[in-house]
């Protein structure tokens, strides 16, 4: 992440429109980014040759707007982008099928999956629809830092973007058949479910992978250094009271069967005390400790950054909230980017996180902001909440890292004695939280004492 795989293909779009083999680029991106490619990214690399551009937002693209943008006759090359959510939208849909038509029904369209692990479901709607638009142009890419951290089986569903069969296998049965291992296990409720207990092949899956893709390693792309540190936080009395019970509770669920779902949830509440607080059914926020030692220790941090002005990640609402009181009260300013922000807020935190003195935090939510934007005034990444997921973890964790910028501090506020330690753990050995709801290893999990190596890997890593 962070190597310059956008300026590439915007290049490379520039190079195929002076040519004559391209004039119309299709941008498909998480929401957010897929507006930086032509706010930002296009005119930073090829101011000249842009010609006509439309950027999808869904409350202020008028029809107007889209006959504009699509019968334009300036000379340079056409630009439409859109958010990888809307492909579901009809009038999305019409859209794409008049801009195609218009560029020679897709003969010379250039096609961009930006953040392509987006599509790594094979069943996925989204997926489907995106395997049919890119049949439809002549220039496919696909853009990722992360296209298979969690598991190799996400690498088919995204390389089929670019072409059929492109890693060997016309479907997603016959590739993970031959890349993957099952074991059939048996709940205490009786029913069975097939454990994954390897990968395999995948020498013969790099290969294949090889023929289509352009690996930039972190150590040969100019990217700086991660200096990364835990900040291990103690829990409150009332936090600790709390947690416990709640434990026991996860576990007594676990132990009558409870499905993955409804562990989860309890498993939420959980993650929720080591904040300071707990959602009820209506979403309402309760308070076990309004200032819990986690958000003294965030502002520490803030404060001891270098120069002053950081990411902060939060998982919840509550956080945010907490987290930019906490910091204002400590003279900190503050932007906040996630989903109940609405798109012309969203560009002021990023012009924000650009012009405003330091000290300034940027608190987001790492769904939605921890893709593909630019963060590189930041000096630290501190993760005040953590996520399960390794590629939104990654991701996340890069935004502040750019080509040939200086190292940068990462942060993990750790509770000592709770799912904290279990999760982070887990994120590094690329397990899924599915993976350690099984057996013993729910009750590791949340006491933050982990054992490695649960998925064997038979003939290296990919």
């Amino acid at each position: 992440m962070r190597t310059g795989k956008t300026r590439v293909i915007v290049e490379q779009a520039a190079r195929l429109w002076r040519c004559g083999e391209v004039t119309g680029l299709l941008v498909v991106a998480p929401n957010g980014v897929h507006a930086q490619w032509v706010e930002r990214e296009i005119p930073r690399w090829i101011a000249e040759d842009i010609g006509t551009s439309l950027v999808w937002r869904s409350k202020s693209t008028k029809p107007q707007c889209i006959d504009t943008f699509l019968w334009s006759r300036d000379s340079g090359l056409h630009v439409l982008a859109l958010n990888v959510e809307v492909l579901q939208i009809e009038r999305v849909q019409d859209l794409v099928r008049r801009f195609i038509k218009i560029h020679g029904g897709g003969d010379r369209v250039m096609i961009v999956f930006d953040e392509s692990h987006a599509f790594r479901r094979p069943g996925a709607r989204r997926t489907r629809l995106a395997r049919g638009l890119a049949k439809k142009c002549a220039y496919r890419r696909i853009l990722t830092g992360t296209p298979a951290l969690n598991s190799p089986l996400h690498l088919w569903s995204q390389f089929e973007l670019l072409e059929p069969c492109a890693l060997g296998h016309r479907t997603f049965a016959s590739f993970k058949s031959h890349h993957a291992e099952f074991r059939q296990q048996t709940r205490r409720d009786g029913r069975s479910y097939p454990q994954l207990v390897g990968y395999r092949n995948l020498e013969e899956l790099r290969d294949w992978v090889s023929l289509w893709a352009t690996v930039v390693p972190r150590s040969q792309a100019d990217v700086p250094d991660v200096l990364h540190t835990e900040r291990v936080v103690p829990l409150s009395p009332p936090q600790r009271r709390a947690y416990d019970d709640l434990k026991r509770d996860v576990l007594r669920v676990a132990a009558d069967g409870a499905g993955e779902i409804e562990i989860q949830a309890h498993m939420l509440k959980l993650q929720q005390v080591l904040g300071g607080f707990v959602y009820d059914d209506e979403g309402n926020a309760h308070s076990v400790d309004d200032n819990p030692p986690r958000l003294d220790a965030l502002v520490e941090e803030v404060l001891g950054t270098e120069p002053c002005r950081v990411i902060v990640w939060c998982r919840f609402s509550e956080d945010i909230r907490r987290v930019r009181r906490a910091l204002r009260k400590a003279g900190v300013a503050t932007a906040e980017y996630h989903g109940g922000v609405n798109a012309a807020d969203r560009t002021a935190a990023l012009r924000m996180m650009e012009e405003t003195p330091a000290p300034f935090a940027f608190i987001g939510q790492p769904q939605a902001a921890g893709q593909g934007l630019d963060l590189s005034p930041a000096a630290a990444v501190i993760w005040y909440s953590h996520v399960h997921d390794a590629i939104v973890r990654e991701q996340a964790s890069a935004r502040a890292s750019v080509k040939g910028g200086d190292p940068v501090v990462l942060v993990d506020l750790v509770a000592e004695g709770t799912l904290d330690a279990g999760m982070l753990e887990m994120l590094h050995d690329k397990r899924s939280l599915s993976e350690e709801l099984v057996g013993e290893g729910l009750a590791a999990l949340l006491a933050g004492v982990m054992n490695a190596g649960r998925i064997r890997v038979a003939d290296g890593e990919l």
